[in-house]
C-alpha cells in the first residue's frame, strides 16, 4: 500500500508540475488536432467554420504546451554581503524568485563560502570564483544534454562587488545573460 500511494503521489506532482502539465496538454492538443475529436465532431455538425476553429485551438493548446514544456534556464542567486550584514529575507526572496522562474538554480552565500571578513584586495578574487561557480553550473547543465541555457543573476552585493563580477562576467561566452532585481 505505501509504494502505491508513492507511486501514486509522484504521478500528480509530475502530471501538476509545469513540464508535466505541458506534456498531458501537448499530448490531448495533439490528438484535437490530428482527428480523434473531428470525427466525434462529423457526427454533431457538417458546417467546417466548427472544424477549423476547433482545429486552431488545437495548435495553440500545443504551442501553450510546449512552453510550459521547455527548459527554463539557470537562476543564480549570488549574495556577497558579509556575515554579519547579510540580509537574510532578501536573500530569501531571491532564491525564491529564481526557484520560481528557472528550472535550476544555484546559489551562492559569501556568508556561507567565506565566514570570516575579506579586506577590499580580495574582492576581484571573489568575483572570479563566483563567475569560476558559475561557469561550472553551466558546463554541468550543458553535460547533461539540456540545451544552452539561459543564465539569470540576482544579485545582491556591494556595488564594487557587482561590478567586479559584471565584468568578469562579461567575458563569458553565454548566450543569455540577464541581471534581474526584486
Amino acid at each position: 500500500m505505501e509504494a502505491r500511494v508513492r507511486w501514486h503521489g509522484q504521478l500528480r506532482r509530475l502530471l501538476l508540475s509545469r513540464e508535466g502539465g505541458g506534456t498531458v496538454l501537448m499530448a490531448v492538443s495533439t490528438a484535437v488536432a490530428l482527428g480523434v475529436v473531428p470525427s466525434i465532431l462529423e457526427q454533431w455538425t457538417t458546417r467546417q467554420w466548427v472544424f477549423v476553429v476547433v482545429f486552431a485551438g488545437a495548435l495553440v493548446l500545443v504551442l501553450v504546451g510546449w512552453v510550459l514544456q521547455r527548459p527554463r534556464g539557470l537562476g543564480v542567486v549570488v549574495s556577497l554581503y558579509p556575515a554579519e550584514r547579510t540580509q537574510a529575507s532578501r536573500v530569501s526572496a531571491l532564491k525564491h524568485a529564481s526557484r520560481t522562474a528557472h528550472s535550476t538554480t544555484l546559489v551562492v552565500d559569501r556568508a556561507v563560502l567565506w565566514p570570516g571578513e575579506h579586506s577590499a584586495q580580495d574582492r576581484t578574487d571573489v568575483a572570479d570564483f563566483v563567475a569560476r561557480l558559475i561557469d561550472a553550473q553551466i558546463e554541468e547543465l550543458r553535460a547533461a544534454g539540456r540545451a544552452e541555457p539561459e543564465v539569470a543573476l540576482y544579485v545582491l552585493a556591494h556595488l564594487q562587488d557587482g561590478f567586479l563580477l559584471g565584468r568578469r562576467l562579461a567575458d563569458d561566452a553565454q548566450l543569455s545573460l540577464a541581471v534581474m532585481h526584486l
